[in-house]
């Protein structure tokens, strides 16, 4: 089975739940957020840079939407990212923003 495989394979295990552990090697993980106004937007922007993300974009997507894409680099796991999941609605909220979930590659190669 190559490496590729091996990834899809544990991918499908994670999201069935028969995992606890997407990737114990660190990855490439971003965090999606909308908000109504611009200074929610870069305050929420700011926050999140305090704990070691770097933001991908933070810009107007519609006339009332703001987008801001955080990215940061760690082990992909189900504990981990339940908390992160819980802490970032909680900002959202504080910042009146909505927190849309996270995404991840785990093949850089085409």
């Amino acid at each position: 089975m190559s490496d590729k495989e091996q990834k899809l394979q544990k991918a499908r295990a994670f999201l069935k739940g028969e995992a606890d552990v997407l990737s114990e090697e660190p990855l490439d993980v971003t965090f999606w957020f909308y908000c109504d106004e611009e200074g929610d937007a870069y305050a929420l922007a700011s926050e999140l840079q305090k704990m070691g993300h770097k933001i991908q974009k933070c810009e107007q997507v519609r006339p009332v939407d703001w987008l801001l894409i955080s990215e940061t680099y760690m082990p992909v796991g189900k504990e981990r990212l339940l908390h992160l999941m819980d802490r970032f609605e909680e900002m959202a909220e504080t910042h009146q923003a909505r927190f849309d979930g996270w995404e991840t590659a785990l093949d850089y190669d085409p």
